[in-house]
């Protein structure tokens, strides 16, 4: 029978009384044990009373997440007395009618289109997890909507005291100058907004089931004024959704068309911002010659460590293994079983050095992995967070894990994106360094 460690038995305690509710824990503190040890104590007195065993659904985010799952309830042997438990993905569709308890595996992205429709009918007892329950876009809410508050947190001191967690060396590196990419960024962006924008009515019509509100609260290109007074004249609120203001006028009345004229305009300000940050990475990041001959002397200066390089595309890491002796993309179309092999021999130290996709964001378990490179760029604090914990968990005689990052002047949006992942380094108590020079480490 496994024991639970000092900061798992709070997290079990304050949820086997919740029937609606969220446990935020860092990546490395054993959610999925908590969760089942959870599930092992809640079960038992509920099949006594109902004469039946409860019928529990675990949700995840991905298979490997899922293996994760069966391998934790597994520990619990007694689960199976109690409980009938069913484990799948999010994607799967999995109506949670039949069941009388759902858990709820990196819960904070329920809150997505695709996800959350499985909520509809799903039982009054829920219980989420995540390192990062807390989503930085408009669906942040939602999240707490469809399973319920933070209903327990594990601090990562507890787990940094216990032994359980390394302590995060961060090493930034600056190998651009400022705006180096500035005039080629411009000029693709441009480009591409010229080929999307004829798209424009198809992207409002998506839009317009969005709120007001996270529609128009980054936005420069409309009469926020007006749109304010439309809405009041609607008898509506900046909360409700776009179409529902535009239903409520007749056709022919001029507010339709103002409206629609402002949902267009949003239309092509999204368009353009996505083709800036497709230009961005295109230019700033994948063909970056001086930021991947840098990313390629790291993965030379830790070649006998454990090393996890993360991308934001199969291209760029195809190219960059190419350049590092040893190494090897994985991600989601290589086929399972060849990703399963991949993961085995990174976590064996047979693969000193794997290039991953998003695939390595949450659920990688590889203790070993003892330092990081993030070759990909990106604001999400969220995923800086799950990223960098993969190279924090605990590990024989590992005294930190060494997480290399990127100040990306060569454009403004990648500098600011840069100083966002910096600015959430500095707040988890991380010891940030700055490289000496372009390429090396200190």
């Amino acid at each position: 029978m496994i024991v639970l460690r000092d900061y798992q038995l709070p997290a079990v305690q304050a949820l086997i009384h919740t029937k609606r509710g969220i446990c935020q824990a860092p990546a490395g503190s054993g959610k999925t044990i908590i969760a089942a040890a959870t599930l092992a104590k809640w079960a038992g007195p509920r099949k006594r009373l109902s004469r039946r065993k409860m019928k529990v659904a675990w949700i995840a985010n991905t298979q490997e997440q899922c293996d994760q799952a069966k391998k934790a309830l597994a520990t619990f042997t007694e689960i199976t007395a109690f409980a009938d438990v069913t484990v799948c993905c999010f994607a799967a569709g999995m109506s949670l009618a039949p069941f009388d308890l759902v858990i709820i595996d990196e819960c904070h992205h329920i809150a997505a289109a695709e996800f959350r429709k499985i909520m509809e009918h799903a039982p009054q007892w829920r219980w989420g997890f995540s390192a990062t329950p807390t989503r930085a876009d408009e669906l942040a809410n939602d999240v707490f909507q469809l399973i319920g508050p933070i209903v327990h947190i594990v601090e990562r001191t507890a787990l940094v005291d216990a032994g359980q967690l390394a302590r995060a060396r961060v090493i930034i590196h600056e190998p651009n100058q400022p705006d180096e990419f500035e005039l080629k960024i411009t000029e693709h962006t441009e480009s591409l907004f010229k080929r999307w924008r004829f798209g424009a009515q198809n992207a409002a019509n998506d839009m317009a089931i969005r709120t007001i509100r996270s529609l128009t609260s980054r936005s420069q290109a409309i009469d926020k004024a007006k749109l304010h007074s439309i809405i009041a004249e609607a008898g509506m609120t900046q909360d409700n959704a776009f179409i529902g203001v535009f239903s409520k006028f007749p056709k022919g009345h001029p507010n339709r068309s103002i409206l629609w004229k402002m949902l267009i305009q949003l239309a092509e300000e999204e368009i353009e911002s996505r083709a800036r940050w497709i230009a961005c990475q295109k230019i700033g990041v994948f063909e970056n010659k001086k930021r991947n001959a840098c990313i390629v002397e790291i993965a030379s200066q830790h070649a006998n460590d454990s090393h996890l390089v993360i991308i934001g595309s199969i291209d760029h890491g195809t190219a960059l293994q190419a350049q590092i002796p040893g190494s090897l993309v994985v991600h989601s179309k290589m086929g399972p079983k060849k990703r399963r092999d991949a993961i085995a021999a990174f976590s064996a130290g047979d693969l000193k050095t794997m290039i991953a996709t998003s695939l390595a964001d949450e659920g990688l378990d590889v203790p070993r992995a003892n330092v990081l490179t993030l070759a990909a760029a990106g604001r999400s604090a969220a995923k800086a967070e799950q990223r960098t914990g993969r190279v924090l968990r605990s590990f024989h005689d590992k005294t930190h894990g060494t997480i290399h990052d990127f100040k990306d002047r060569q454009h403004k949006m990648l500098l600011s994106q840069s100083m966002k992942r910096i600015s959430l380094y500095k707040s988890l108590g991380y010891q940030i360094e700055t490289a000496t020079t372009e390429g090396g480490l200190l």
